[in-house]
């Protein structure tokens, strides 16, 4: 089964995805995900209607796909926090 991790920023949250991509890219590595940041364009509508487009796309090719925002971090508790 093929199965992929997208999320994408507009400019203003590009800083934050430099912060959560590699833990999400992480996370996907070891849950056998793909990962994908690539920005889709909404077609005319607002920003956010670019999800369904990346759904479109990548759900012709994965059997699976899991949307994450860019403002969510991934974090492992097991390992604490100091």
């Amino acid at each position: 089964m093929r199965k992929i991790i997208v999320t994408f920023a507009d400019a203003a949250l590009a800083p934050v995805l430099s912060v959560t991509r590699p833990p999400m890219q992480a996370y996907a590595e070891k849950h056998g995900y793909e990962f994908s940041d690539q920005v889709f364009d909404s077609k005319g509508r607002p920003q956010a209607w670019a999800k369904l487009v990346a759904g479109h796309h990548y759900l012709q090719t994965y059997d699976e796909m899991l949307w994450i925002d860019a403002d969510v971090l991934l974090c492992d508790i097991e390992e604490g926090v100091s």
